[in-house]
């Protein structure tokens, strides 16, 4: 006999409780037995993304002056680095204009844990986007089209050498902030992640409080279910490979939701408490902070308990949700775009620059800086801390100028479990010129260092290779021979994308 599915599957469980299953695409991809190196324990991710203009590179970087070695790079050019030394004056520490906080913030040991990475580019014109801070190379609004592809927090989302056992794992991924960031690959498509910016919500689907007494074990009705499934797809001749794929995508859908709805969790985290939301904060740099760290300190908890490992935050602008300024204008036509109008008085560009240059170092300060700090705080038992296990970075749409992507800034703090080397200003450009109101000069390629994210959260290279060059996102080498990265990158360059970049590790 053959059982007769709907399209949606009614999930009955103690105590009447009912959930209604869609019938969904695919989460998992195969398992693989690959991975690129043991792990000694759990590693956290964080992608911090901000959008809209260009931070002159006197700004953004430490003095050249502090590059003091220097290496041969596999590209076919020098590579110079310098240890990040603290400036302290007056309570304020400084790395760079942008790179500063508080002294009792950004201390010699925090700043012993950061990287500075310059000179990191996409090879090709861009413009507006989102997922390029991840990967997703077709995603942009002026740039060359591409097939799509999952953005890296996803990749390792679906990975097991990330993730293995995820029997306590309440959400593989906290997307927050402005839309665009994360994409997930499913049946129909690789397709963008809707951000949840409900920070109670957020807060409540990570962190599910046990009431009274636990619940009886049982064998949830969802196994009874997948014996259905499973009995279609070994069963029926008429089933079409591709409706055949569709159950098997399912049936991972479903297994995965049994993992979820059976996670008893860790509630010895310390003092969490339920987040409330706040108000409207465009124009007001103060309560954007705030509220951004009220999502920071949701992150931090959930790694702390171990509930999730991976979270993204894309900001907007003053447009849309944050620029990390009292400026309530058009943020991207006047501020973005003004610090590079060469039609206007240089006097205003850097009006315009200095309020770019404010935005990120609040943004710094307020939020990258203050997760670091948190996370760097939470003890692990054997003499790291949560932060040790971890990367932070923080990328922008741009590079020194405008919806350019190249000389890109990194800035990263953790060492993913020892993988990268910290505490570093690197400089990966090719030449050095000197460069005025922004103007960047080309290094190496953006794609290998996404590929060096994910080596360190404990895939290899077969793992994610998604054509046949190594790195991470589509290799597209632009037609636009203005663009400064045009014909920029050797075969010697290409060659070595699966390495792992100079200095680094």
């Amino acid at each position: 006999m053959v059982t007769r599915f709907n399209r949606r599957m009614v999930l009955r469980g103690a105590a009447g409780f009912t959930l209604g299953i869609p019938f969904l695409h695919s989460l998992l991809s195969p398992k693989r037995e690959a991975i690129a190196q043991t792990l000694a324990g759990p590693k956290y991710f964080v992608a911090m993304g901000t959008c809209d203009g260009g931070i002159w590179q006197e700004f953004m970087y430490p003095p050249e002056g502090s590059l003091a070695d220097a290496m041969d790079a596999p590209a076919g050019h020098e590579v110079r680095r310098g240890a990040l030394a603290v400036d302290v004056s007056d309570g304020t520490a400084r790395l760079s204009p942008v790179l500063s906080a508080s002294s009792s913030l950004l201390t010699s040991g925090l700043a012993a844990k950061l990287n500075v990475l310059r000179g990191l580019d996409v090879s090709f014109y861009m413009g507006h986007h989102g997922a390029g801070h991840l990967g997703n190379f077709g995603i942009s609004d002026q740039g060359e089209s591409l097939p799509y592809v999952p953005t890296i927090d996803q990749v390792m989302a679906r990975s097991e050498a990330f993730y293995g056992d995820a029997s306590g794992i309440l959400a593989r991924s906290m997307v927050i902030g402005h839309d665009g960031m994360s994409w997930e690959e499913q049946s129909g498509g690789v397709t963008s992640i809707s951000p949840n910016n409900d920070a109670s919500r957020l807060f409540q689907s990570i962190f599910r409080a046990p009431s009274g007494e636990p619940e009886q074990a049982r064998r949830p009705i969802i196994d009874l279910v997948m014996d259905d499934y499973r009995r279609l797809r070994d069963s029926n001749r008429r089933l079409s490979a591709a409706d055949r794929v569709r159950l098997e995508e399912h049936l991972a859908r479903l297994d995965e939701l049994d993992r979820k709805l059976n996670v008893v969790p860790v509630v010895s985290c310390g003092d969490i408490q339920e987040p409330e939301q706040r108000g409207d904060r465009r124009g007001n740099a103060a309560d954007q902070v705030a509220e951004a760290q009220m999502f920071m300190d949701v992150v931090a908890a959930a790694f702390a308990c171990d509930t999730s490992r991976i979270a993204t935050f894309l900001t907007g602008d003053a447009n849309t949700e944050y620029s990390f300024s009292d400026y309530s204008g058009d943020w991207h036509g006047d501020v973005a775009h003004g610090a590079f109008d060469s039609s206007v008085e240089r006097s205003q560009r850097e009006s315009y620059e200095a309020l770019l240059v404010e935005a990120g170092q609040t943004f710094f300060e307020g939020v990258f800086l203050y997760l670091a700090a948190k996370l760097d705080a939470i003890d692990q038992g054997d003499g790291t801390t949560l932060l040790d296990r971890a990367l932070v970075q923080w990328t922008q749409e741009a590079g020194s100028e405008t919806h350019t992507q190249i000389e890109m800034p990194v800035i990263t703090a953790g060492s993913a479990g020892g993988f990268f080397t910290t505490g570093q200003y690197v400089d990966y450009r090719q030449e050095r010129g000197d460069g005025d109101n922004g103007s960047p000069d080309p290094g190496m390629l953006y794609n290998q260092y996404l590929g060096n994210v994910l080596q360190a959260m404990g895939l290899a290279p077969e793992d994610y290779r998604v054509d046949g060059n190594g790195g991470y996102g589509r290799l597209h080498m632009g037609g636009e021979s203005w663009y400064q990265g045009y014909d920029a990158y050797t075969s010697a360059a290409v060659s070595a994308l699966d390495d792992i970049l100079p200095f680094l590790g």
